[in-house]
């Protein structure tokens, strides 16, 4: 879906957005409750998901806690009040916030944020790692002054935050998986 509609923006001058979302705290709810429970969540993550988008929205799982939300002809204002939007459901929603469920996402937006389909996930990804990284439940979108290069100051201040979070995230995941993690890594 989103190799189709990269390749239907340009021709018609439109514009699109993705949103990346990984779950906060699933992990312990696998670890305690086991994966039945984990399944009960995911299913209750999507349909919160699919009732809040719409219909010409493409909503996936993207790979274990994380989801993927295709906004067509949408701009990054208007896919960060979709994800604003599920971010305050998923923190107040009956099944997910007993169990400290919440989510982190990340905005881009093409063109904006990058001219490939690689390039507009790695964006919203890297603004779902900044925001895990700042205590999850939060949205984040690259600025649009550090693409256009503006001030390497603010550049060189979202590169050092980017790095803090990808290194961050991935001590959490070695300290959450075990002692075996270490060796691998």
């Amino acid at each position: 879906a989103l190799d189709s509609e990269w390749r239907r923006a340009p021709r018609g001058g439109h514009h699109f957005s993705v949103i990346m979302m990984d779950l906060d705290n699933f992990k312990p709810v696998n670890d305690r409750l086991g994966h039945s429970e984990g399944d009960r969540i995911l299913v209750a993550v999507a349909r919160l998901i699919e009732s809040r988008c719409r219909q010409s929205n493409v909503v996936a799982r993207y790979g274990g806690d994380e989801f993927a939300i295709l906004m067509p002809e949408a701009s990054v204002d208007q896919a960060e009040i979709l994800a604003e939007r599920l971010r305050a459901a998923m923190a107040s929603h009956p099944q997910l916030s007993p169990q400290s469920v919440t989510a982190s996402l990340g905005i881009a937006s093409f063109p904006a944020h990058g001219a490939t389909p690689e390039e507009i996930l790695r964006v919203a990804d890297a603004g779902m790692y900044l925001a895990k990284h700042q205590k999850g439940n939060c949205v984040r979108v690259v600025p649009m002054d550090f693409l256009a290069g503006a001030d390497p100051a603010n550049k060189g201040l979202w590169e050092h935050q980017l790095l803090e979070a990808y290194l961050g995230v991935a001590v959490k995941r070695m300290f959450a998986t075990g002692p075996e993690a270490f060796n691998q890594y």
